[in-house]
């Protein structure tokens, strides 16, 4: 019969028997040399090996400043540091150095100047992780442009400034916070220098001009109550400034007064900005183009002037409320650009003139609620072709110009629609052609009008004072037209070709293509 016993177990099973067998001796194998070779050394690491970074607790001071950084290295904070009086709390006189505020707080003596100062021009400096308060400005480079700063989950507050490198290059800050003060928030140089995720909230000036946020690139951000009593007021200014938000920009007696100026602007807001001075602008957004952005509630002071976005490239975007809160400014224009498409501008008010949107080139758009009580009050104006908008309620008190469509040079009002608009629904001074519109309820004005030679065609008004009407001589062409529930005149034109008037309430006798209907 077969073993299941395995042959490891059996030479184990056979040592054992040859071991307490009689008479067995085993045999004794050498061993290496027991002297030792050398003294025992340490084989720990150090505790710069394990923690490469110098306290700055320990680091000394001079005339200047609490904490002088002279060589290049990580620093870092284990407590709370408050700065000898009238001093900077740290100066960084050289590149390639790191500062870990490790969650504590870098705290200004009495009249601190600078909480960290980036002298004689650093690059590959980095500041993070904690916090600064009370001081003249909080970050700030002298004596040189600062290059490749990275400052990083910051809260600055108190204090007057917070970030100024306003000459750094490849500079970066993000989730950077200031609260309170009087000077700029953050103020980053204009080339390769990045603001994300920050926020400047609360800031009280007096003369010059204050700024929130300035970069290259701004995206995330907010800045929120910034107010100047006696200058300018801006709340974000870039290249490209994307994804942010506005709130309560203020210049009280002079300076304009600005939400955002950029090249790029998308998907931004901005609500609240207010020029109260004599003579003074108001601008929600400006910028080269704008797109998917709501600018709201935009004022200007006595004879001042006030703009909800203006640009070249309009798109997707929306203004309500300018000239409306606090006072009522001289001219307010809702949306002023070369191209506007699938915008909308409501609330446009202004003491000589009001338009709700000012272009070039406007499609798809909507306007509404627009007055004046000067010279003009115009839903959409300026433009040498309108395609498929709608403009309703435009009115003027007064001797006040008011217009649904204000066409100035021989351009072309397609496919549009006008409805309450005041004394004219389109109006057309310099010729050109109106297709397709329709036009309703003016009880005292006219539907569509034009000074000079235009064709009139596929249009239909509704419930006007007055239908088609040209200037004397103006020599038009008006065809396919139905012009119903007038209480004045229908077709008013000399020197013109006008397709037959049928009347719609009879059987149609006419067969001419050219056919215009009433009733």
């Amino acid at each position: 019969m077969k073993t299941s016993l395995q042959l490891p177990a059996l030479r184990a099973f056979t040592l054992i028997a040859l071991h307490f067998a009689p008479g067995f001796m085993p045999r004794a194998f050498a061993q290496g040399p027991l002297t030792p070779p050398g003294a025992p050394a340490p084989t720990m690491k150090t505790l710069a090996q394990i923690e490469p970074r110098r306290d700055l607790a320990g680091l000394p001071g001079d005339a200047t400043a609490s904490r002088v950084i002279s060589a290049p290295g990580s620093y870092y904070l284990t407590g709370e540091l408050v700065a000898e009086a009238g001093k900077t709390g740290i100066r960084v006189d050289v590149s390639h150095v790191t500062i870990d505020l490790n969650g504590f707080r870098l705290v200004a003596g009495s009249s601190g100047p600078i909480g960290i100062q980036l002298n004689n021009g650093p690059s590959g400096v980095a500041v993070v992780n904690g916090s600064l308060f009370g001081w003249g400005s909080a970050i700030a480079s002298t004596n040189g442009a600062a290059r490749g700063v990275r400052l990083l989950d910051l809260a600055i507050v108190g204090g007057r400034n917070g970030v100024e490198l306003y000459d750094a290059s490849s500079a970066t800050a993000t989730r950077v916070s200031v609260t309170g003060g009087g000077g700029p928030g953050i103020a980053l140089g204009a080339s390769a220098t990045v603001a994300s995720q920050c926020t400047v909230v609360s800031f009280a000036s007096s003369g010059g001009e204050v700024v929130g946020i300035s970069a290259a690139v701004v995206s995330q951000c907010a800045v929120d109550s910034l107010v100047n009593t006696d200058g300018a007021a801006t709340g974000i200014n870039g290249g490209e400034v994307s994804d942010c938000t506005v709130t309560t920009v203020r210049a009280l007696l002079e300076g304009a007064a600005k939400g955002i100026t950029a090249h790029s602007v998308p998907r931004c807001r901005v609500a609240g900005v207010e020029a109260l001075g004599p003579g003074e602008t108001a601008t929600g957004i400006s910028g080269t183009s704008v797109s998917d952005c709501t600018s709201t509630n935009i004022a200007a002071g006595t004879s001042g002037f006030v703009t909800g976005i203006g640009g070249s490239t309009i798109h997707n975007s929306t203004v309500a409320n300018v000239g409306t809160i606090g006072s009522t400014p001289s001219g307010a224009k809702g949306i002023v650009g070369d191209t506007v498409s699938n915008c909308s501008a409501r609330l446009v008010s202004g003491v000589s003139q009001a338009s709700g949107i000012t272009a070039v080139r406007v499609a798809d758009s909507a306007v509404g609620g627009i007055s004046a009580s000067g010279s003009s009050s115009i839903g959409i104006g300026g433009y040498r072709l309108a395609t498929g908008c709608t403009v309703t309620t435009v009115s003027g008190i007064g001797a006040s110009f008011s217009a649904g469509f204000v066409c100035p040079d021989g351009g072309e009002t397609r496919t549009c629609e006008a409805r309450d608009t005041g004394a004219y629904g389109i109006h057309h001074s310099g010729g050109g052609v109106v297709r397709g519109c329709t036009v309703s309820a003016l009880s005292s004005g006219t539907g569509i009008f034009s000074s000079s030679r235009a064709v009139f065609e596929d249009n239909f008004v509704n419930g006007c004072a007055n239908g088609l009407a040209g200037a004397p001589g103006a020599a038009s062409l008006v065809v396919r037209n139905r012009v119903i529930q007038i209480t004045g005149t229908k077709f008013n034109f000399t020197n013109s070709q006008v397709g037959p008037i049928v009347n719609v309430e009879g059987t149609i006798t006419s067969t001419s293509p050219w056919a215009n209907f009433t009733d």
